[in-house]
């Protein structure tokens, strides 16, 4: 659609509650001002120690799954 847009981290204070960090997407419209079109949050390993997600490795060992929330 040839639609212009910009790649932002969030500041602390707009990051999604338990992530590492939020990345979000914004169309630029016409008018200058911008429409956020998407996000991605790094959720890291807060929410699998929390609810006790584990994988096993290669290796026969346990451990915290890597999250990300889109």
């Amino acid at each position: 659609m040839g639609i212009p847009y910009i790649v932002s981290k969030r500041p602390i204070w707009d990051k999604f509650p338990g992530a590492d960090c939020s990345i979000a997407f914004d169309a630029i419209m016409p008018n200058g001002k911008t429409l956020q079109i998407a996000t991605v949050h790094n959720l890291a390993q807060n929410l699998a120690k929390l609810f006790d997600v584990v994988f096993e490795d290669v290796d026969g060992k346990q451990k915290y799954a890597y999250q990300i929330c889109a």
